[in-house]
């Protein structure tokens, strides 16, 4: 069977609480898995919409497109472990390699996008296996 999911946050208009409530009725519906989208163009951070999200629904996995680059990596680490106990185990992360031009509009340094995600992906791994970590590359 195919898994589909369900996403929200691509409208300006719908709160947070009306987002919560769309996937609750997805996850009601059978839906598997549910996003997140979060970009600036609409004002939503994805950490508040999880959570309320999370507490509206009971099955579905639930994730977020585009975290990478917006949160360094430790602090993206810890906001993944703690909406995952939030929510009973059902977090994942879809991460985004950050285009040069989204880079420009946070105001964050250009890098090579493909280099940015592996390497922000790699020191997450690192920081979730709760160790000592250090690490060192060419963005992060």
């Amino acid at each position: 069977m195919d898994a589909t999911g369900f996403a929200a946050g691509y409208d300006a208009n719908m709160s947070v609480a009306e987002m919560a409530d769309w996937m609750r009725r997805a996850d009601e519906a059978g839906f598997v898995m549910g996003f997140f989208s979060e970009t600036i163009e609409l004002m939503r951070d994805s950490v508040t919409a999880l959570a309320a999200i999370g507490l509206a629904t009971e099955n579905m996995r639930l994730g977020c497109t585009q975290t990478v680059r917006l949160r360094n990596p430790l602090l993206a680490s810890q906001t993944l472990a703690s909406l995952d106990e939030l929510t009973g185990g059902r977090i994942f992360t879809a991460p985004g390699a950050c285009t040069k031009t989204h880079a420009r509009r946070y105001g964050l340094p250009e890098a090579h996008p493909p280099t940015a995600l592996r390497e922000s992906v790699e020191a997450m791994r690192a920081i979730l296996t709760g160790e000592k970590v250090s690490y060192h590359g060419e963005v992060i």
